[in-house]
Order: structure tokens, then C-alpha cells, then sequence
């Protein structure tokens, strides 16, 4: 039970913050500062307060074009009403069934409301596909279908039939999850080392040829989910990168190891690593942490700059789309990437919360949420369409994450029964009717299955009266599209590590030594040939020299063991005709950009351009024309 004193106290903290927002902003009203949210809610005040500065950017911006227009939020809608005239001069782009941002404010409510707010708006529908294939993009549609917000909603693959799949593996919790994330990413590559062929953890050449990790992504509904697979990635050895869109400023280690930071003259990344040395030991780990995510932010960064970027919200972002690694990344941060394969990750963390989060009432300006364990009487109001409207969102974000993948979709089921969580609405793609649950084909690129796809029940599991889903592949009736069913033992989660033991009996099977002799010659003959050719390899075929490195005495001996060059100097037939570096940089700028064959109206036009970029006279250019 809470007391009148613990209770007045704890929404003292509560609303401390808010007291701290008020004296900031009178702080920077009286120094004539804002923020960063003031750069767009004090744009959208004084737009509508003066008449005149409304038809001034009218004027300006005569065409405005807005990608993701689903997930616009008040504040920016506003801003677009305001500088947009009555007839219309907005192109706006997106799609109701991806808008996933609500905890951002965003409101999926301002795209549909779109033909209402321009009447004369014209539509295009954009029904093709080009990333994924038929059969992910059949699945896509078919789990969003009963929810969609796109009237008549269609999509239209434009990749060729192929053979690609929807992957299925079975997990019992997290952690053995994680080790079947791993150990399917194995097989899919066909083994990621030699160690993996040599101990049988696969068990074939992969079920796609040419794949490497940067291929393959693995999505999880928020950040707290990407443990259990780091640590097994880690232990397996295989490489990866995380990215996620959390602020650095709320990381604990971040906080802590800028109580310790001070800005002074030295490099950004230098005061960085005094600060963390200055941290108590306690913290070190997480500090640690904190300071490999500091580094690349700090190495852009003054110190005065950086802790401005900190302070505006920089996120988390060490993501590089050029590194050979598996991508590990929250669905969010997925959001317009794509890649080959796509893993789905932690099924049973929940589609929406238990009660509303939150409520928006864009009319009377209000943001509701609940504060010290009370909820706002208008939030309990809204509370049935909040619920509502977070089941939607819920369905429209495995939509997106299913629609990431390429070629191949992985996700992780139970073959006893669906799985309640925030991939449930994909379940009518992924689950035969229980009459059809035995009735599988062997899967093209898999290995041979067994009939069980449950390894363990636990000791008051019971197998369901239509039994489990048999591994491989089902065609399912809702979608027409193939799914293939993964055998979990086929996996080898238990194998140990078989290498040592092999070389030991290939070693007892020689006896008499003969075979450790000739391999001995073999390697002495080998590494003979290789020094050979390194020797071979160091001399110089070829020594390229410019004429200037020639004629300078490089030792100040005064001789020259090169051969002399013959110089000699040709009178120019025009002395008229331009000369000096601008002219020769506009020689050398025409040449390296025509088609010798072109005709001479080209030959003008490019001389003309390539004249401008270099501050060229007319003349100038007339003779280089003439030149040609």
C-alpha cells in the first residue's frame, strides 16, 4: 500500500522534468535560443499566425514532395497544410500498410484522410514489387489482407517464378532459439568455415549457392532481443554488426562516463578516454560499452560539437552496409533496408501491451499518457481504440519485416501448435490445416527430413491428437505458396567438436611413418617452389619513371645512370592563340570527357560547359573549338 507521502513523492520525481522544461524554456526565450523540436513547432505558429508569411513561402515553394507520407505526425501535417494552397501542390508517397512509427507520433490517420484534404488529388496505385519473390511477396499479402488499410489491396511480384521458399525452424525458448538461428544460418551457407564441414554441423553444400554473411539479416521486434543471439553468434564465431535506433544519451554507460567528460582543447576521442578512466570500477563494463559506441560519433566531433549531438538525440548507429557480417537489427531499423535472407527472431514476444500506452488527441493539442501507475480519464476513454489501433500496427509491422527478405523468409514456429506473439499474423502462411499436418514433399535445396519437426516436449508436454507438423515442404491452401518445414535434428545442434579426434586417428592408421614422410617431402617441395617464386616475384620486370624524376639528380652526385632525354621545343604556328594552366586545364578537361567521333555541334556545346567549370574567356573556349 503507498502512503500520501511516498505518493506525493514519487510524482514530485515525475513531474521534476517537466518543472526542468519550463526553466529551460524561459532560459532560452530570454537569450533569443530554441531547441530542436522549436525548429518546427515555432515554424508551424508563426505560419499560422501571419497571412503574409504563408503566401511569401507559398510563393517559394510551389511543389512540395513528401516520401512516407504514413508517417507524418501532427505537427509536420500541420506544417504541410500550411504551406500547401487549397488547389494542391503536394505530392505525397506511401503506404498505410507500413506505417509503423505511433511511438513516435506518428498517425497513419493523416495519409487516409489525404483525398479528403485534396479532393482533386489524383491517384496512382504502385502494385509492383521488384525486391521480393512471388512467393514471400503471396505470403506478405495474404497476412495483411484481413487488416489492410489499401482498398482492393494488391501486389504484383515482378521477379520470375523461382524455386525460393519460406523457411520454418522450431524453437523451444530463447536461447535455444538464438542456437537455431545459428545453426540454420550454417546451413543455409553450406558451413562458414572448414571446421563446420569437418565436424558435420552441416550436412550439405547450402540451400543457396554464392551466399556470404552480409546476405543474411536477423530481425527481432525490439532491442532487448538481440542477446541471446549475439552470444550465439559469438560463440560460433561468426560475424555480425547490430543496429538499432536507441539514443546514445540514454545507453547507463553513456551517462555515467559523461558525469566524467569535460571539454577542453584535446581531440574528442582523447578527453573520451580520460573521462572513462576517471569512472569508478564498478562501471567499467558497461562504460566500456559506452565508449567503443562514443568513438566513431566522437571521431566527427569537436568536444563541444559532440556533446551537442548528444544532447539532440543521436542514435546508435554502427551499421555498415559494406561489411561481410550478419546484419542484427530491431524491425525498425530494418525499415527500407532489404537482403537474400531474412531470419525472424523471438516469436513469442508480445504484438501489442497489455493496456494503452498512449492516446493522441490532435484537436485539443494533447499527448495522454499514463503517469505514476494513473491513467488520464481520456485515455481510459480511448482505451478500446488505442487497443485497437496497437493491434493493427502490430500486424502491419510483420508485414514490413516479412516484406525485408528476398529470396528466402526464416521463421520460427512450433510445429504442435501457433505461436502467440508479435508474428501470429502470419500464422495462415506458415501453418497447414491440421488435416494436411503429415501430408509433406521433400523440400528442393534441403536435406533429407525425419517426421518429427519437435524435438523436446518438456515433462508435462503432450503431442496434439493431430500431431505436429511433419518437416518439409506444404503448399498452403490460404496462400498458395510453398513452405518448407525445417527437421530440427537435422540441424546437429550437439555435435562436438570432432577435428582433434580425427587427425589423432589418421595419425594411428600410419604406422610405419611412410605417409607423415611423404607428406614432409611434399611441404619441403612446396615451400621450395614458393620462395622460388617470391624471388621471381621481387624482381622488377618493368620501371616506369616520369621524364621529370629523369633529369633531377636524385643522390646530388651530379651523374645520371639513366639514359639522357632528348628535349625539344617546337615554335607554336599561332602566337596569338591562348596559353597558360587555365587554358591547359580546359584542354585536358575536354579530352577526358568526348567521344572523339562526336559531331561538331557537341564538340561546342561540351567545350562550352567544361569552359564555365573552369572560369574560361570566350576567346579561350573559341580556340580550343577551333583546335578540334
Amino acid at each position: 500500500m503507498i502512503n500520501g507521502a511516498t505518493a506525493d513523492a514519487s510524482l514530485a520525481d515525475a513531474l521534476y522534468p517537466l518543472r526542468v522544461v519550463r526553466v529551460a524554456d524561459k532560459a532560452m526565450l530570454a537569450r533569443d535560443l530554441v531547441d530542436f523540436d522549436d525548429l518546427l513547432s515555432m515554424p508551424v505558429t508563426l505560419l499560422s499566425r501571419q497571412i503574409e508569411l504563408v503566401e511569401h513561402y507559398r510563393a517559394r515553394y510551389k511543389w512540395i514532395c513528401v516520401d512516407e507520407y504514413q508517417d507524418v505526425d501532427e505537427l509536420q501535417y500541420r506544417l504541410l497544410q500550411e504551406l500547401t494552397p487549397p488547389t494542391g501542390n503536394l505530392c505525397a508517397i506511401g503506404d498505410p500498410d507500413q506505417a509503423i512509427y505511433s511511438f513516435r507520433g506518428a498517425d497513419v490517420g493523416f495519409f487516409l484522410r489525404f483525398q479528403r484534404d485534396f479532393p482533386t488529388a489524383r491517384t496512382v496505385q504502385l502494385t509492383r514489387n521488384y525486391r521480393s519473390s512471388p512467393v514471400i511477396v503471396a505470403g506478405a499479402v495474404a497476412a495483411i489482407k484481413p487488416s489492410t488499410l489499401v482498398p482492393d489491396r494488391e501486389l504484383q511480384a515482378m521477379r520470375p517464378a523461382t524455386d525460393d521458399l519460406i523457411g520454418i525452424y522450431p524453437a523451444a525458448d530463447e536461447e535455444a532459439e538464438a542456437q537455431f538461428v545459428v545453426q540454420t544460418i550454417e546451413e543455409l551457407l553450406g558451413g562458414s568455415s572448414f571446421h563446420s564441414r569437418d565436424s558435420g554441423r552441416v550436412s550439405g553444400d547450402g540451400v543457396h549457392s554464392g551466399l556470404s554473411f552480409d546476405d543474411i539479416a536477423v530481425l527481432y521486434r525490439t532491442d532487448a532481443q538481440a542477446r541471446p543471439v549475439m552470444e550465439a553468434l559469438s560463440r560460433e564465431g561468426l560475424p555480425f554488426q547490430k543496429r538499432s535506433h536507441s539514443a546514445l544519451s540514454g545507453h547507463p554507460g553513456v551517462q555515467e562516463l559523461m558525469k566524467h567528460f569535460e571539454v577542453a582543447p584535446d581531440s574528442t576521442s582523447l578527453l573520451l578516454k580520460r573521462a572513462a578512466q576517471q569512472v569508478p570500477e564498478e562501471f567499467a563494463d558497461s562504460v566500456q560499452d559506452a565508449l567503443e559506441l562514443l568513438l566513431p560519433l566522437a571521431a566527427r566531433h569537436a568536444p563541444a560539437e559532440f556533446v551537442a549531438e548528444l544532447s539532440l538525440g543521436a542514435e546508435v548507429d554502427t551499421w555498415d552496409p559494406r561489411a561481410n557480417r550478419i546484419s542484427l537489427l530491431t524491425l525498425h531499423a530494418a525499415k527500407g533496408l532489404e537482403f537474400p535472407i531474412v531470419v525472424l527472431a523471438d516469436p513469442t514476444y508480445s504484438a501489442t501491451r497489455d493496456r494503452p500506452s498512449r492516446h493522441i488527441d490532435s484537436a485539443r493539442s494533447l499527448w495522454l499518457e499514463p503517469l505514476c501507475g494513473a491513467m488520464p480519464i481520456e485515455l481510459l476513454e480511448a482505451g478500446d481504440l488505442e487497443m485497437k489501433r496497437d493491434r493493427a500496427e502490430a500486424n502491419r509491422v510483420a508485414y514490413v519485416a516479412a516484406t525485408r527478405a528476398r529470396d528466402l523468409l526464416v521463421v520460427p514456429v512450433c510445429g504442435d501448435q501457433p505461436i502467440e506473439g508479435w508474428l501470429e499474423v502470419l500464422n495462415p502462411m506458415l501453418y497447414p490445416a491440421e488435416s494436411a499436418r503429415g501430408n509433406s514433399v521433400p523440400a528442393p535445396g534441403c536435406p533429407a527430413f525425419g517426421t518429427e519437426s519437435v524435438l523436446e516436449r518438456g515433462p508435462k508436454g503432450k503431442r496434439p491428437s493431430a500431431g505436429s507438423v511433419r518437416p518439409g515442404l506444404h503448399v498452403m491452401e490460404v496462400v498458395g505458396a510453398p513452405v518448407a518445414w525445417w527437421d530440427p535434428a537435422v540441424l546437429n545442434l550437439e555435435t562436438e567438436e570432432l577435428a582433434p579426434l580425427r587427425h589423432q586417428r589418421l595419425l594411428e592408421l600410419d604406422t610405419g611413418g611412410a605417409a607423415a614422410a611423404e607428406s614432409t617431402q611434399k611441404y619441403e617441395a612446396w615451400k621450395s617452389a614458393r620462395q622460388s617464386l617470391l624471388g621471381r616475384a621481387s624482381e622488377p620486370s618493368l620501371r616506369v619513371q616520369t621524364v621529370t624524376s629523369l633529369v633531377r639528380d636524385a643522390d646530388g652526385s651530379g651523374t645520371r645512370t639513366e639514359p639522357s632525354v632528348d628535349v625539344r621545343v617546337l615554335e607554336r604556328d599561332d602566337p596569338d592563340r591562348p596559353g597558360g594552366r587555365r587554358f591547359g586545364s580546359l584542354v585536358h578537361a575536354l579530352f577526358a570527357s568526348i567521344d572523339l567521333g562526336s559531331a561538331a555541334d557537341a564538340l561546342k556545346a561540351l567545350a562550352s560547359v567544361q569552359g564555365r567549370m573552369v572560369g574560361a574567356t570566350e576567346d579561350e573556349i573559341d580556340a580550343l573549338f577551333d583546335a578540334f
